[in-house]
């Protein structure tokens, strides 16, 4: 949980250390796929930063296709469902 400062550190310093591992191992970390989820108690943390660059914050998340907010709900997750669903089956009735 990160609701100080140093907290916030100590994750800033764990996010050195798998770039400086992933150096090692000549892998990447794909910035592109990674952002910042604030949840539970409001706390101004600072950015957090991969290879340089800022990480996005975000109000929801898409994580092995499922959709989660800040406040744990799946209704942006549902909606998507259902309309896709929606979009699905008014193509299936053109079809026929």
């Amino acid at each position: 949980m990160i609701d100080n400062a140093g907290s916030a550190d100590a994750l800033q310093r764990g996010l050195s250390k798998l770039c400086d591992w992933c150096t090692l191992w000549q892998m990447t970390v794909n910035v592109n796929k990674c952002f910042v989820l604030h949840m539970g108690r409001s706390y101004d943390s600072p950015l957090f930063v991969i290879n340089n660059v800022a990480l996005p914050v975000t109000d929801v998340a898409n994580d092995l296709g499922v959709q989660v907010d800040y406040k744990l709900r799946f209704s942006h997750h549902y909606e998507n469902v259902v309309a896709k669903t929606l979009s699905k089956s008014i193509i299936n009735f053109k079809v026929f």
